[in-house]
C-alpha cells in the first residue's frame, strides 16, 4: 500500500509530520499549523501546497462536523498548480500514482476509478483524486455487485447508468458511489424521483418543453395570450422558458398560457 494513506485507519500521512482522518474537526484544523495562510470556500479548506508521498500536492479538506473529504490535486512535475495541464493529464498521472501504491482499483471505468476500503473510499476522476468517509447513512455496493437495481443520473453530465443502489435516492462520494462513466464525477440521483425532478430542472441545458437535456438550449420570452393566467394571485404577462430548437414550435402554439410572439426569440 502506498505509505501516504493508512490502509486500516484511511489517515492520509503529510510529509509535514500530521496525519489527516475522520476524527479532524474544524477546530483540530484551526489549531493546526495547516490553517496558516489556508483559503475557504463553504465547507472547504484549502491549505498551502504540501509533500505527500514526496510529491508537491493541493489540498482540499471538507468538514461537515468531522472530515468527510479530502480532495489531491498533485502539482505539475516543474511546480506549477494543476490547472496547468489538461485534466486527461492529470488523470492519468494520478491513476499512475494510486496504482503504484494501492494496486488494482475496486472498479474502474473510462471516467475515473474507485478503491474501497472499510473505513471509506479513494476516487480518482475528473482532475482530483478524493478520499472519502462514510457519514450516518452508510456505503452504497461497488458497481458490479448483484443486488436490485435502478437508474441513476449524474448530476454533472445529466448521464443516466443502471447501479445497485436499490431505493437509495442520492448517491455522493462519501456512499462510496461509482465514477460517471461519461465525465467521471460522483453524484448520482435516482431516476423518476422528486429529487432528480428539482435538481435536472434547474439545469441550463434543460429543455423545459421537451422536459430533458441537450445542447443548444436557449432561453425565450414568452407573452401572455390574450387572457393572461393567473400564479400566486397575480396577472403574469411575461414568462421565461428554456427551450431547446426541437420543441420551439410548441412555443408559437403557446405554453401553458404564454406564447412566442411573432416568431421573435427574445431572449430572457
Amino acid at each position: 500500500m502506498g505509505r501516504w494513506i493508512d490502509p486500516g485507519s484511511g489517515g492520509v500521512n503529510l510529509e509535514a509530520g500530521l496525519t489527516l482522518d475522520p476524527s479532524w474537526d474544524h477546530g483540530r484544523f484551526a489549531r493546526s499549523r495547516l490553517a496558516a495562510g489556508a483559503t475557504r470556500q463553504a465547507d472547504w479548506f484549502r491549505p498551502r501546497p504540501q509533500l505527500l508521498d514526496g510529491r508537491a500536492a493541493e489540498l482540499w479538506l471538507c468538514f461537515r462536523g468531522h472530515l468527510q473529504e479530502l480532495r489531491i490535486r498533485l502539482l505539475c512535475g516543474d511546480g506549477r498548480p494543476p490547472e496547468a495541464e489538461r485534466v486527461m493529464i492529470r488523470d492519468l498521472r494520478h491513476w499512475t500514482w494510486l496504482a503504484n501504491g494501492l494496486g488494482a482499483p475496486s472498479y474502474g471505468n473510462r471516467g475515473g476509478v474507485l478503491y474501497a476500503f472499510p473505513w471509506g473510499w479513494v476516487h480518482a476522476g475528473r482532475g482530483s483524486v478524493h478520499v472519502s468517509y462514510p457519514h450516518a447513512l452508510g456505503g452504497v455496493p461497488l458497481p458490479d455487485t448483484e443486488g436490485a437495481r435502478s437508474e441513476y443520473r449524474c448530476m454533472r453530465c445529466a448521464n443516466v447508468e443502471s447501479l445497485p443502489y436499490g431505493h437509495v435516492v442520492e448517491v455522493p462520494r462519501t456512499r462510496g458511489g461509482a465514477p460517471c462513466g461519461a465525465c467521471g464525477e460522483v453524484a448520482w440521483v435516482r431516476v423518476g424521483t422528486e429529487a432528480e425532478r428539482q435538481r435536472i430542472s434547474a439545469r441550463p441545458d434543460y429543455c423545459e418543453v421537451g422536459r430533458h437535456v441537450i445542447k443548444g438550449v436557449r432561453t425565450y420570452l414568452l407573452v401572455a395570450k390574450r387572457d393572461p393566467p393567473v400564479a400566486d394571485g397575480r396577472n403574469l404577462e411575461t414568462r421565461s422558458v428554456r427551450c431547446c430548437e426541437e420543441h420551439r414550435a410548441n412555443l408559437l402554439a403557446g405554453f401553458y398560457g404564454f406564447v412566442l410572439p411573432d416568431e421573435d426569440e427574445a431572449r430572457g
